[in-house]
């Protein structure tokens, strides 16, 4: 396992420690100074950079990992290789944060 190490342009030092740096796909710094790893092991991992414990691990996707972002009402959106968009509350208890899910159906055109 490797330590990520992450510094902003104003000299503060996070990290996250005990996560494989080959299998993090993408990364967002939330609006609370959480960090969220969005992964190719189907997991996106919610991170106090400050001392680098891994806070939540959410599980509920079924395929790697390609983009998450923070919306205006705090809310994480993933969007995975399963096809779906998963909907994250934070504030839900561990194993019911994903509130909604919608399932991505590509519709080809003759």
């Amino acid at each position: 396992m490797d330590t990520i190490a992450m510094e902003n342009s104003k000299g503060g030092v996070g990290k996250m420690a005990g996560r494989d740096s080959s299998l993090v796909s993408c990364l967002l710094l939330t609006s609370s100074g959480l960090v969220v790893s969005g992964s190719w092991d189907d997991t996106l991992r919610v991170w106090d950079p400050a001392t680098g414990e891994c806070l939540r691990t959410l599980e509920e996707h079924t395929n790697s990992i390609n983009c998450v972002i923070e919306t205006k009402v705090g809310l994480l959106v993933s969007g995975s290789g399963d096809n779906t968009l998963r909907v994250w509350d934070l504030s839900k208890g561990i194993g019911q944060e994903c509130v909604e899910v919608w399932l991505l159906k590509v519709a080809k055109s003759n």
